[in-house]
């Protein structure tokens, strides 16, 4: 399980993206869509199985992944 951003998909404005900015010119971190973090599961060894929005404070989601 992961507490993160989740971007959407395409040029939909979102907070995120602000953050993904800052987290790139600062360190080697980015943000991520959920297919993104689907592939990262992946390459863990996990699937990942659902990802829940948090309604405060708008931006962060719970990405929930099991073993493959």
């Amino acid at each position: 399980m992961a507490l993160d951003t989740v971007l959407p998909e395409g040029d939909a404005a979102h907070p995120g993206k602000s953050i993904d900015l800052v987290i790139l010119a600062s360190f080697t971190g980015r943000q991520r869509t959920r297919t993104q973090f689907a592939a990262l599961f992946d390459a863990a060894g996990l699937r990942l199985t659902r990802v829940i929005a948090k309604p405060e404070p708008g931006w962060l989601s719970i990405i929930e992944g099991r073993p493959r």
